[in-house]
């Protein structure tokens, strides 16, 4: 089973559950909660950021048994460190959400009014995971209502 194959269940138990409507979108679930994400951590990206650490530890150590296995590539293809893939992922997932012509309407809209305050029922995590889910879903104008029937 691949990771991006753990990723898709996951989105299927949370939507299951209520805490994300299936029409909402998928990159604000893995944004952090002070960026007005829901503060899911994907799979993958767990995964990839755990090896690049591997692989840093790898390059600084002293131990020959580690330079062997990093003389034997054992962990191969890590270019950038884990500060860079985690700003460059995040600058994906934002622009993801916040640039779609949908989804990130609210945003755009509310950009320069809102305080850090607007924010603070997501950052804190206070509301119950259906009610959560509804808000989001309602601030990315996802779901049908009787003003805006498709």
């Amino acid at each position: 089973m691949s990771l991006q194959n753990l990723d898709s269940k996951t989105w299927n138990i949370v939507s299951i559950n209520g805490a994300l409507h299936t029409r909402s979108n998928v990159a604000r679930l893995y944004l952090p909660r002070k960026e007005e994400g829901r503060g899911l951590t994907s799979v993958t990206e767990c995964v990839e950021t755990e090896t690049r650490s591997l692989h840093g530890y790898l390059v600084e150590s002293q131990e020959w048994m580690l330079n062997a296995a990093l003389v034997e590539k054992v962990i191969v293809g890590m270019t950038e460190s884990v500060e860079e893939y985690n700003k460059r992922l995040y600058e994906l997932k934002l622009r993801d959400w916040k640039h779609k012509p949908l989804h990130g309407a609210f945003v755009k809209e509310i950009e320069g009014i809102a305080v850090e305050e607007s924010w603070r029922w997501l950052e804190n995590g206070y509301l119950k995971k259906e009610t959560e889910g509804m808000i989001c879903v309602a601030q990315e104008q996802a779901i049908r209502t009787n003003s805006v029937k498709c």
